[in-house]
């Protein structure tokens, strides 16, 4: 049996978290999961999976295949 651990640690650094989901639903929960929310990046080659995630994400900003690091 497989068992994820939340991801609830801020960590303020040049860091990569990455962890596995099987539905869009499951994705949301473990974004949502976390005090906070201040910012989250999604990357899909699916607009319907872009728009859902981006509206049901509890965060500051919501980004879809790009960073929030302002305009390059």
């Amino acid at each position: 049996m497989l068992t994820i651990a939340p991801v609830r640690n801020q960590i303020f650094g040049p860091v990569l978290a990455v962890t596995t989901f099987t539905t869009i639903d499951e994705a949301i929960a473990l974004a949502n999961d976390s005090v906070y929310g201040l910012a989250a990046s999604v990357y899909t080659d699916n607009l319907r999976n872009a728009i859902k995630l981006s509206r049901e994400i509890r965060a500051g900003i919501v980004t879809v295949n790009c960073f929030g690091e302002g305009d390059a």
